[in-house]
């Protein structure tokens, strides 16, 4: 049967060449969104690293750009000061840039024969308490740190085996500015050394969607670090009432009348991360959906008249004894290998796209999910598009042929 089928489709490649380009392009569609939704669905599944449960951000903006920089230094430990002295802040910590504020530095640099980008933070000593972050080996940053002759730095999990394949590499310079790593070259920024102090587990800044990514942590220390402090991280006790922001607000402003304050919710952030993100796989659904659609009523409309066009031979094969649900089988099995055919071909173009690049998240794991899920979605709607005409073909009778001929 199978061979039959098999010559059957061959012997009709110039009229099934049509059906073939529109699975080929209905799979390539399905499988770019449904590998787009994989992808989140499998990020969401892994851990953040961090804990945003009654975490607020404080924006502050200054409006006089003119202030001398040890008069705004001093100005920014004053408002940090007001900030901690509040009795429903547990926590505060100063970051640059923190979870889902849209805001990122990156930076680059070559570390034996490696190249290394990464997300670059900078955080207080009072980060782990504000977040919760999980410390894998090692510290985090103290007040003594100040005074070291090389900058701390504290780097997530992937950053450790990305650099040093261990999560063991305390007191190693991830990269140094002397002659003797003359293959170590970094594009910018702070020429001291930066050493390795702790290493924390996977940071997900972006959200839980995203990538995982190598973090790489700085010490900032107000009053000392000569970029201007836009964000404060708070951690609010549970009993934290709407009250605290328009008090903190009076407050601040009263020490500062300069300086704009912007109280949020990073709880309220992620959820408008959420449904950016989830709005945009919905919009790439109903945008796939509509377009299967066309497909499957286009593949209706191509074999409704191709089984018109058969009605002699379904007739003769009727005549010769084939029953009705043999002629639906034929049917059906024609459609689906030609399904599978344009299923290989897309197969070939989805195994370049990991190498254009275009899709770079394009994981073995997101790979093989989606191209499974993509596959039972087009043989399913194949099909259901498959069964009218199919059902139509058996309903020809013997008669009709000998009435043709």
């Amino acid at each position: 049967m199978l061979r039959h089928v098999l010559r059957l489709a061959w012997n009709r490649k110039t009229s099934n060449l049509l059906i073939l380009l529109e699975i080929i392009l209905s799979f390539l569609v399905i499988f770019s969104v449904t590998a787009y939704g994989v992808n989140h669905w499998l990020n969401s599944r892994e851990p953040m690293g961090y804990d945003i449960t009654n975490v607020w951000r404080l924006y502050m903006e200054n409006s006089s750009r003119d202030l001398p920089t040890e008069e705004r230094l001093e100005k920014e430990r004053q408002l940090l000061r007001a900030v901690r002295s509040f009795d429903v802040v547990e926590a505060a910590s100063v970051m640059h840039y923190p979870p889902h504020a849209g805001w990122t530095s990156r930076d680059g640099w070559e570390l034996g024969d490696r190249e290394l980008r990464t997300e670059v933070v900078a955080a207080s000593p009072e980060h782990p308490d504000v977040f919760g972050l999980d410390l894998v080996t090692g510290r985090f940053f103290e007040d003594a740190d100040r005074h070291l002759p090389y900058q701390p730095v504290v780097i997530n999990r992937h950053l450790a085996l990305e650099a040093f394949d261990t999560v063991d590499c305390i007191g190693e310079a991830i990269w140094q500015p002397s002659e003797e790593a003359g293959d170590i070259e970094r594009d910018e920024g702070d020429d001291r050394e930066k050493r390795v102090v702790g290493v924390i587990e996977d940071f997900r800044k972006r959200g839980e969607y995203s990538e995982l990514q190598s973090i790489l942590f700085e010490p900032y220390f107000v009053g000392q670090h000569e970029e201007e402090l836009f964000f404060i991280a708070l951690k609010l006790k549970p009993d934290a009432g709407p009250a605290f922001e328009e008090e903190a607000h009076r407050q601040l402003t009263a020490l500062a009348p300069g300086w704009a304050f912007t109280f949020s919710s990073l709880e309220d952030q992620r959820d408008r991360y959420r449904r950016r993100h989830l709005t945009q796989l919905l919009t790439g659904g109903l945008i796939a959906g509509f377009l299967i659609l066309m497909v499957a009523l286009g593949l209706l409309g191509v074999l409704w008249q191709s089984v018109t066009r058969r009605t002699v031979e379904l007739g003769l094969r009727r005549a010769k004894g084939a029953t009705a649900g043999r002629i639906r089988d034929q049917i059906l099995g024609e459609l689906l290998v030609v399904t599978l055919i344009g299923m290989l071909l897309a197969t070939i173009v989805i195994a370049q796209l990991p190498l254009t690049g275009l899709l770079d998240f394009l994981t073995g794991p997101v790979i093989a999910w989606a191209y499974a899920l993509s596959a039972l979605i087009m043989l399913l709607f194949v099909t259901l598009s498959g069964l009218y005409p199919s059902w139509l073909a058996s309903r020809v009778q013997p008669a009709v042929a000998l009435h043709h001929e």
